[in-house]
């Protein structure tokens, strides 16, 4: 993230990011799978409760994105 703000001449540190559209892509045999989503703070996220969602979800609180 700060590299892509560092091109619009952005700061982080100066920033309070309370949402974001996140793409995550599963690579599985077959086709490629593309799963658009919204998360904003305060855990709040448009994901449900299909078995991709729900490996999604277990990655955003490992990663403490999200206490969903």
């Amino acid at each position: 993230m700060d590299k892509a703000l560092d091109h619009q001449r952005l700061n982080s540190e100066t920033m309070n990011v309370t949402q974001a559209t996140i793409q995550v892509t599963f690579t599985t045999s077959g086709r490629p799978k593309t799963i658009t989503f919204q998360i904003s703070y305060p855990d709040s996220c448009n994901l449900k409760d299909k078995p991709e969602h729900l490996k999604i979800k277990e990655c955003l609180k490992r990663w403490g994105i999200a206490r969903e």
